[in-house]
């Protein structure tokens, strides 16, 4: 079966998934370029005002020598770094210009236009835009002197502009190509860890369609994914366990039930066709609710046998004292054995033998073995009743001296309505084992057989002990 598509992808979990990864890695993309973007450029302007302060101090030692040797200076500065990138000049009070080097490549308006009166002494640094592409943009320092006089250095930062505009195209490409190779990767990703969703999803639609034995695949889409995965299957193994048990219940009812309703019928048909007298009615009345009676328990029993083998057996567990239990049962069929001529015995157990389990279950557990020790156990013959304590629980053993089990019987005494050749001369309707199997490993126990023909069996279960 093919994968469940939506019918609208971009209202899938994984779609949405997707964007959403998407765009935080896009929103920490950007904010990481910004970021980085302001920090270089706060570098470039600060290694540019060092030199610019380094110069400004030249040139003021320059200036006690007299304007004209100043005015020297800034001719070979201007000459040495280029008129385009360098302006130097020594302004008045008032703003007008001293002496200057080659200003023909400067719009000198746009610049003092942007720079304030300066009144106090000191050095005061600022950026001048002059909208040009590139060379938009120039650093100036200003040195008030004591004579109230400014030196002032105008920088282009035609140089950092390009390196800044170089980092922000191939940054910016780059986290481009970032976003959309982290998107297709998330995409990846998280179809990957959502294929064990939609796997479970194609499960449960299998199922819905009548193959109940499908199971979802576990992979490697993460340890959430795989834990679901398995309590998926349990789950889909219970049930199947239980839609087993009630199949077969309803083929056992179909088919084992037929005898005692057609003697039922029989009985009252025999007596409505018969000329009778009130006693007979009466006593028809009588066999049909014991024949009843009787029915109402196997259906019950074989409830409870499938309820146990799925887990949906509500037990009321309790700490239980193993020995007590058994005393009472010991009491209960020693007048049945003693009737019987059977030696009933029971070993003593001084210990206390605690287990968490369902008194009335685990009573008829018990019960039940007992019950069949009894009536294959010929007068004069032995059955014994014991517990006793191991590392991991408590063993409760039922032995007796009868016929035995043939080795034809033995792999199907569990099964229900299964009764052995010498089982069919006895009441009882094949549901006592396979009840005793179920209750014991619902109460996560063992139940374990070992028998010899003539000879006699030996039934042990095994509890765990109380935590």
């Amino acid at each position: 079966m093919s994968l469940v598509k939506p019918r609208f992808p971009f209202r899938s979990v994984t779609f949405r998934l997707t964007i959403i990864c998407s765009l935080l890695v896009s929103f920490l993309m950007i904010a990481l370029y910004l970021l980085l973007s302001r920090q270089l450029t706060l570098s470039l302007y600060e290694r540019t005002d060092e030199a610019l302060k380094a110069e400004i101090m030249e040139f003021e030692e320059r200036y006690r020598d007299g304007i004209p040797a100043l005015a020297e200076e800034f001719a070979l500065e201007s000459r040495s770094e280029g008129i385009e990138r360098i302006l130097v000049r020594l302004l008045g009070s008032e703003g007008e210009t001293l002496a200057s080097s080659d200003a023909s490549e400067w719009n000198l308006p746009l610049l003092d236009e942007q720079l304030p009166g300066f009144k106090s002494r000191g050095t005061h640094i600022q950026t001048v835009d002059f909208g040009e592409p590139l060379t938009n943009k120039a650093r100036v320092i200003s040195q008030v002197l004591a004579d109230g006089n400014i030196l002032q250095i105008v920088q282009s930062m035609k140089d950092d502009e390009i390196l800044l505009q170089s980092y922000r195209q191939i940054f910016g490409f780059s986290i481009l190509g970032m976003v959309i190779g982290t998107c297709f990767i998330i995409g990846i990703v998280m179809k990957k860890v959502m294929s064990g969703i939609t796997h479970i999803t194609d499960t449960a639609m299998a199922i819905g369609e009548g193959n109940i034995s499908k199971r979802v695949s576990v992979g490697n889409e993460g340890e959430e994914i795989e834990r679901l995965a398995h309590a998926f299957n349990e789950m889909l193994s219970k049930i199947e366990a239980l839609i087993r048990g009630l199949r077969e219940v309803t083929d056992n009812i179909a088919h084992d039930l037929r005898s005692p309703l057609t003697r039922i019928r029989g009985i009252a048909e025999t007596t409505l066709n018969t000329e009778k007298d009130i006693e007979s009615y009466r006593e028809m009345a009588s066999n049909v609710i014991e024949e009843s009676d009787r029915l109402i328990g196997m259906i019950n029993t074989m409830l409870e046998i499938a309820q146990a083998d799925s887990g949906l057996l509500e037990m009321k567990k309790e700490p239980i004292d193993i020995t007590s239990m058994i005393e009472d049962v010991y009491d209960l069929f020693l007048p049945a054995a003693e009737d019987a001529g059977i030696r009933f015995k029971m070993e003593d157990q001084k210990q206390s033998l605690v287990v968490l389990a369902d008194r009335a279950r685990l009573q008829r557990v018990f019960a039940n073995l007992l019950d069949n020790a009894l009536k294959h156990t010929s007068s004069g013959g032995l059955v014994t009743l014991s517990a006793e304590k191991n590392k991991t629980g408590v063993n409760v053993t039922i032995t007796d001296t009868g016929e035995g089990i043939a080795a034809k019987d033995l792999p199907r005494i569990w099964d229900r309505f299964y009764r052995g050749e010498a089982s069919r001369s006895t009441p009882g309707n094949g549901l006592g084992l396979s009840f005793v199997q179920s209750v014991v490993r619902a109460h996560h126990g063992t139940v374990h057989v070992m028998t010899a023909p003539g000879k006699g069996s030996t039934f042990s279960i095994h509890l765990p002990a109380a935590s």
